[in-house]
């Protein structure tokens, strides 16, 4: 069994920024040359702004100094600013601020600062700043057209906003009438395909374009001068390792589900704002998902038996609540309450697992490799830890950050597991096993 330690604040790892590029490290005297009351700067590659600075024990920065002693360490010009995005406190009492990086109110992408204080003292500072861009700010493109490039470069059939209870369902789902798929252009400031080691930054129209037939989704980015697509970033993140668990696997489970119209059904309010399952019935529209009813709450013999396997995700996302909450002190994905949400039976032959952003979708496999509904308790923490990742490091799904941000679901899905069943029920290191050929 994986055993991490309680006191170990998971926080602080998912904000670490971790860089896989070559380093050159300035301590000592020469270090305070360069940034007065620092022990320890550094540097990635050959970007001019520091990527961590370690203040002496002596420095005395109080929290309501750092931003300008940041602008000058940065070298900020007067149309910069840097914007409070999140704060959150960990379990030792440091309070971490992120700050992401403006051009005349226009967001540079992964351009953010992070400052750690304890008792209102800075103790250091990192993150990814890029210093000197010289870019307009005003775009030529309407965010209409930006919109009709877009989908045009997608190409799909259909989209989620095109369907009225798709929409309707979003709306109740997350209690705000004015919610919608449809795409919602953001300006900001993206290096081309997301190159930043060597950026070639361009003012941008960011939109989420999500369709359901064939089904993607992703962030768009559309040159705000040119017209161009000149990156794309797909949000759906995918489990490599897929598989199932039944009750056969883990046994008779303690579930909590919602007693309505004397039948119950697989949603419970206990845990955060909620953990729901749903039934797409091999549908593909989330607008048709219905619940999982049962007439006296015990779900261990189900009708059809297939259906054994929204026990399973629903168990599964109860657990990995539970973990999140009871080894590190976290209220759901988003330490608020996230709600976690799943769709279970995507599709027809549908052998994968994956969180878009906002839901957990699970297919039923289909032959091939994955012949089973991918529902393990495994793959159920490796999706949902996809969601923290985003919440917390905000690692983009591409290159290294990517490999990383699977990497944290792969760790994090495997210990889910044995936490759920209290045993070492998968062999260490091992996800999915149970449905593979």
């Amino acid at each position: 069994m994986i055993h991490l330690k309680k006191t170990l604040p998971l926080l602080l790892i998912l904000f670490s920024s971790i860089q896989l590029y070559s380093q050159k490290i300035v301590e000592g005297s020469y270090a305070q040359q360069l940034i007065n009351g620092s022990s320890l700067i550094r540097y990635v590659d050959s970007r001019q702004a520091p990527d961590f600075i370690l203040l002496n024990k002596s420095t005395n920065l109080q929290f309501n100094q750092a931003i300008p002693w940041m602008k000058e360490v940065l070298g900020m010009k007067g149309n910069e600013s840097l914007e409070l995005s999140r704060m959150e406190t960990d379990k030792l009492g440091m309070i971490h601020y992120m700050y992401q990086h403006q051009i005349d109110g226009v967001p540079v992408e992964f351009s953010e600062y992070r400052l750690h204080t304890l008792d209102n003292k800075v103790l250091s500072l990192n993150g990814e700043f890029y210093k000197g861009l010289n870019i307009g700010t005003t775009p030529s493109i309407h965010p209409e057209t930006a919109i009709n490039v877009a989908t045009s470069f997608i190409g799909a059939e259909t989209y989620r906003w095109e369907s009225a209870n798709e929409e309707s369902f979003l709306q109740f789902r997350t209690h705000n009438l004015n919610a919608t798929y449809a795409p919602q252009p953001e300006l900001v400031i993206a290096a081309k395909n997301g190159d930043y080691k060597n950026p070639d930054f361009r003012l941008c129209w960011k939109m989420d374009i999500y369709a359901s037939k064939p089904l993607s989704r992703h962030w768009v980015y559309v040159d705000a001068q040119t017209g161009e697509v000149v990156w794309t970033v797909d949000r759906i993140c995918h489990t490599d390792t897929p598989g199932t668990a039944t009750t056969a696997y883990s046994g008779p489970q303690n579930i909590i589900a919602d007693s309505f119209g004397g039948s119950f059904r697989l949603r419970e309010a206990s845990r955060g704002d909620g953990i729901e399952t749903y039934d797409m019935n091999t549908d593909t529209n989330y607008g048709n998902a219905v619940d999982f009813v049962d007439s006296d709450n015990n779900w261990a013999a189900p009708s059809p038996a297939i259906d054994q396997y929204a026990f399973d995700a629903h168990w599964g996302a109860e657990m990995t609540y539970d973990y999140y909450q009871n080894i590190h002190g976290r209220n759901s994905i988003d330490d608020a309450g996230f709600a976690l949400i799943s769709f279970v039976h995507y599709d027809i032959n549908y052998g994968n697992a994956f969180w878009d952003g906002q839901e957990m979708t699970y297919g039923d496999g289909g032959g091939g490799t994955f012949n089973e509904p991918l529902t393990t308790i495994d793959i159920t923490g490796h999706e949902i830890t996809h969601g923290l990742t985003e919440f917390t490091a905000g690692l983009v799904y591409q290159d290294e950050s990517g490999g990383l941000n699977e990497s944290f679901s792969d760790i994090f899905g495997v210990t889910i597991d044995n936490f759920g069943r209290g045993t070492t029920g998968t062999p260490l290191w091992r996800m999915g096993e149970e449905c593979t050929t």
